[in-house]
């Protein structure tokens, strides 16, 4: 028997997003979100954040990991934390927990891979965690976990592991584009596919200082400008010119 194959953590930054797609590219009205939410429940210093949400009811977050697009049969799980920093207006921690659920979209082997009846997808599953505590929660779905609902064509089947074809993507979600998210602020981290492990923060060299986007031109270089980046950060002016010359 083969040993288990050890998680890879990821770290995701406001200037590495590492295949993440969102907030902004998903098409609901922008939530303000930043990199520094609360520490995370493995002892890292920030996480995603985001709130709080407000009219218009369409707005809410929606983050997709870079997983797309892979067979069925190679899903082992998809697990998150997630907490909930401020309830929604009139709400608690416990009842506000249900705005931040997952969905998976699937395509279908039996009508023909890439075919689908419902736009992008033939199969939507919805997991919506029930209840929440103060700080961290720590919510997984699983093949054989039956969906909170299931939308789609009458050939999906009751869970996603019973489906013959692909996971499309996952979705995560802040806020579900009704007034019942009003005043929701939340924070998501340590987000799981299968092996690998993402952890949004802020500085991932973990120095202290909020990461720097990697200078892409020589230009930046000059003039003292190799001085501000700090991932990576440089010796001096030949370095850092060095640096875009190979990247």
């Amino acid at each position: 028997m083969q040993p288990a194959q050890a998680d890879t953590t990821v770290k995701v930054t406001p200037v590495a997003r590492q295949g993440w797609v969102g907030p902004e590219t998903l098409g609901n009205p922008p939530v303000t979100y930043s990199f520094t939410g609360p520490p995370d429940a493995d002892g890292g210093p920030d996480s995603f954040q985001f709130g709080p949400i407000a009219a218009p009811n369409a707005s809410k977050i929606e983050l997709q990991p870079p997983e797309v697009n892979f067979p069925i049969t190679d899903f082992d799980q998809l697990s998150y934390d997630f907490q909930v920093v401020t309830p929604t207006t009139g709400g608690t921690v416990a009842t506000s927990a249900k705005q931040f659920y997952a969905n998976v979209y699937v395509d279908l082997a039996s009508n023909g891979l890439g075919v689908f009846s419902n736009g992008f997808y033939d199969c939507r599953y919805s997991y919506v965690p029930t209840t929440g505590v103060a700080g961290w929660n720590t919510f997984t779905v699983l093949p054989g976990a039956t969906p909170t609902s299931k939308g789609g064509q009458a050939l999906c089947a009751s869970t996603i592991g019973a489906n013959a074809g692909n996971i499309l993507v996952f979705r995560l979600n802040g806020g579900d584009t009704s007034a019942s998210d009003n005043g929701l602020v939340g924070a998501y981290d340590l987000v799981n596919v299968n092996t690998t492990t993402y952890d949004y923060t802020n500085d991932a060299d973990g120095d202290g200082i909020p990461d720097t986007a990697p200078p892409t031109n020589k230009d930046q270089c000059k003039n003292g400008g190799w001085q501000t980046f700090n991932n990576p950060s440089f010796r001096n002016q030949g370095q850092c010119v060095s640096y875009t010359n190979h990247n």
